[in-house]
Formats: C-alpha cells, structure tokens, sequence
C-alpha cells in the first residue's frame, strides 16, 4: 500500500498527509478487491467492486415475517436458519433437523441434577448460585426447553429486560424493545394471547421440565 502512494504517516504512527492516507487506502483495497474476485466459494464466484468515495451502500431490506421464520435474535447471539419450506429455502441435506427440531439451537441455560434426572433451575434462582452450571450443547438437546424460552433468560444483564423483549403475541424473543415493535408488523390484526415471560419463573414449569438420563460422572 505504501509502495504505491508513499508513505501517509510520521515517525509516531500519526497521519500527517489525509489525502495521501485515502489514496493509499483505496489502492489496498483494489488489491484486496482483486484478491477476492477470483475466489469461489461453494461453486458461486465471489464479485467485489470498489466503491466511489463518499458513495452510500443501502443494503436489501428483509421482511418482518422473513426475519420471524428465519432469524433467532438475542442481546448477545444472531441465527439464520433456514425454513422447511421448499419454495423460500433449499432442502436441508444434512441431518439438522433430527437433533434441532426447533431448527434453531436451545438457548444457554442453568441446570442441576436430581432424583429424576437433569433439569432446568429457573432463572430467578440460577443468579443466585455461587457457580451456576450451565448445561452443554448436547445436554439441551435432550432437555425439552420451552421453545419460547428466552435465548437470554440466564444472561444476568438482560434478567430485568426479558418481559419486554418479547412478542407479547407468539412470544418470540428479540434483543430489545425497538425490534419487538418492528417483528408486531406480522401481527397486524392479531390479539395479545401470551404475556410476556409467561410462567417460566415456575419452578414447576421449568425445573419439572427433565429427562430420564444418566451422564459421565453423574453419580
């Protein structure tokens, strides 16, 4: 990049020269735009362009009801899956389904054995152990979540934000107030049916929610 233009900056890393800095950045990223054209990536070619300075990107806008099908948005987590349906989305052609049959995966949470097997703690008691644990992956796919359980549920900053970061309709979870107002446009002549965070404060909702199972070191 310097080779081309010379170089912008002094002795201290400080730019010294902004019109040399914009012309030696817009030459690196030629070069990178060169590299990455002739790239393939699952057969499909990779076409990158250069923008003119000062140019403005506005990228496609995705409908309310295309992000509710296929996105699973937290504070802290993003997931696009895409949906059964052939017309909108390919054919999954690996076994996804079989162990994520919600298609997205289960959200973290906190969980402790008992007499009956493994089992969800609820949230309003996780926060209060020392060292909470939190199932692994394979664990919550055999632990039958509540599907509109809160992927932040056992997040401590999001714990006082939950109930309103949640569709107080189908109860889909988003990482803030201001996306559950624009997921409402798919419920433009429903009625409120669920209320936000219904229940899973119940300990005999969650913590009752187990499977019969035996793991390494579970005796």
């Amino acid at each position: 990049m310097v080779a081309s233009y010379g170089n912008h900056l002094d002795s201290a890393g400080k730019t010294v020269d902004t019109e040399l800095e914009i012309a030696n950045f817009r030459a690196a990223a030629e070069a990178l735009a060169d590299v990455w054209s002739s790239t393939i990536i699952d057969n499909h070619p990779v076409i990158t362009n250069v923008r003119p300075k000062e140019s403005e990107i506005k990228p496609a806008s995705m409908s309310a009801k295309w992000l509710a099908t296929h996105v699973q948005q937290s504070k802290y987590a993003l997931q696009i899956v895409k949906c059964e349906n052939i017309a909108c989305c390919k054919k999954f052609i690996s076994n996804w389904l079989a162990i994520f049959p919600q298609r997205f995966l289960p959200p973290p949470a906190v969980v402790e054995y008992s007499r009956r097997g493994l089992g969800l703690v609820p949230s309003s008691e996780a926060v209060k152990l020392p060292k909470p644990r939190f199932a692994s992956l394979q664990e919550r796919t055999l632990i039958r979540v509540p599907i509109t359980l809160p992927f932040d549920t056992y997040c401590p900053s999001m714990v006082d934000k939950i109930s309103t970061c949640q569709c107080p309709i189908c109860g889909k979870s988003w990482p803030n107030k201001a996306a559950v107002g624009r997921h409402m446009a798919v419920h433009p002549q429903e009625k409120k049916t669920v209320g936000p965070f219904l229940g899973f404060e119940d300990k005999d909702v969650i913590g009752t929610d187990i499977f019969e199972a035996e793991w390494p070191g579970h005796r």
